[in-house]
């Protein structure tokens, strides 16, 4: 029996040997087919974005704890009065079903659970922060009442707003569908990843940058992290998969906004200028194989990560590498001329 395995083992390295540059080629073929790929979908990285925008979706993935000075509160009434003849909507709150604080407004202290969705939307000299749904369990306390209320902040408030930092599914920019929000105006985006000299110590590196144009829906697209899923992305084409597979959450519970796969992102959001219809948004998100994905009306997705050319670009010692052994072939390649010449004069 074990000259038989033997035997057999023999004949195995035999064939590999005799088909050793077949092997090669074919190897190299299948690493540059599916390394690309399992880079694309497997490594993680982190991805920056900063941009202008009207209108931002988030479900909290943590409390958002702020106060806001002067703002005009949104409250269920314990009653709605739907046969109130002057209901009337103000700042978009529906006095039929909601009390508006008068000016100048209150100091409410805005303790909001996770799991709670809001739309963040702004005017001229005004901000809204709606609150579209709430855990059920927050459904019959202080919280519940602004449900589908939410918050007001105008002229003196909102030069007073400061920066809000939240946590969660977040979607930047309006949809072709929301007719009276905001989109996307401008922004800019870093990825930031390691390369291969990052095992030696060198630290992370920025991988790609670019622009975002105006007009567009953006979020981060998490890949799932379990086998099947990360052996599937090796066919699957990153902007299918970004819409219709599910995104890898904390918490498979929270449902994301705009019912696209939006992973968490840590956010924090400024007014420039109140005098404008813009809000700046800072979003970074998980160290986790991520991506960014813009969607514009009527097209597909646009989906942005890095490549593994982007990591071996953006490696110092990489490049610094491929430079000496450019620099070596080209001195082997000169002083090998003489002999190459010596001899033809020989022969």
């Amino acid at each position: 029996m074990a000259e038989n395995v033997g035997s057999l083992s023999g004949q195995v390295w035999a064939w590999i040997l005799r088909n050793r540059r077949k092997l090669t080629i074919l190897s190299v073929v299948l690493l540059s087919v599916v390394g690309p790929k399992w880079y694309e979908n497997t490594r993680s990285r982190s991805v920056l974005v900063q941009a202008d925008t009207g209108t931002l979706h988030v479900t909290l993935t943590s409390e958002m704890n702020k106060t806001f000075l002067g703002a005009r509160v949104c409250r269920a009434r314990a009653k709605s009065e739907i046969m109130l003849s002057t209901a009337k909507v103000e700042s978009g709150c529906n006095s039929r079903t909601h009390d508006l604080s008068a000016p100048p407004g209150e100091t409410f202290a805005a303790v909001l659970p996770k799991g709670t969705e809001l739309t963040f939307s702004i005017g001229a000299d005004w901000l809204a922060i709606r609150v579209i749904s709430v855990p059920d369990e927050y459904a019959e306390t202080d919280v519940g009442k602004l449900l589908r209320g939410g918050l007001i902040l105008e002229k003196e408030a909102l030069t007073r707003f400061g920066s809000l930092s939240i946590s969660g599914l977040a979607v930047l920019g309006a949809g072709p569908i929301e007719a009276d929000g905001i989109p996307l105006t401008e922004g800019n985006y870093q990825i930031n990843g390691d390369t291969p000299s990052s095992a030696l110590g060198f630290g992370r590196r920025i991988l790609k940058t670019g622009e975002v144009r105006s007009g567009a829906q953006l979020f981060f697209c998490r890949h799932d992290g379990d086998l099947q899923s990360r052996l599937k992305v090796l066919f699957t084409d990153r902007g299918r998969e970004c819409l219709h597979q599910s995104s890898a959450q904390e918490d498979d519970a929270l449902v994301p906004p705009m019912g696209v796969p939006a992973a968490q992102a840590r956010l924090q959001i400024s007014i420039p200028d109140p005098d404008t219809s813009i809000m700046r948004v800072t979003a970074i998100s998980d160290y986790a194989p991520v991506d960014l994905t813009l969607l514009y009306f009527r097209t597909d997705p646009v989906v942005i990560g890095p490549t593994i050319i982007d990591s071996l670009g953006s490696d110092p010692v990489v490049l610094l590498m491929g430079a000496l052994g450019g620099v070596l072939t080209l001195l082997q390649f000169l002083f090998s001329r003489p002999k190459r010449n010596e001899e033809n004069d020989k022969a």
